[in-house]
């Protein structure tokens, strides 16, 4: 999903349920629902990678990669 798409279901979503504004957020630890924890940290951005590794922008040059390569919005 790209950030636009999650923008725009996040702003549907609030429309239809304007009273959710002042909820706490908390995600799914997995797909199965096996456990859940309050959403903690703001957007940051980085590069995610085809073995599912993310590297916040703070640390890619200290990991030897290019900040051109961004490519991802790590929402927690």
């Amino acid at each position: 999903m790209k950030l636009r798409e999650y923008i725009e279901e996040m702003n549907n979503f609030v429309r239809d349920n304007p009273e959710c504004l002042d909820m706490i957020v908390v995600y799914g630890k997995d797909e199965e629902g096996n456990g859940f924890d309050e959403v903690s940290n703001t957007p940051t951005k980085g590069i995610f990678t085809d073995d599912d590794e993310f590297t916040p922008e703070d640390n890619i040059e200290d990991d030897g990669l290019d900040v051109d390569d961004i490519n991802a919005v790590c929402i927690n």
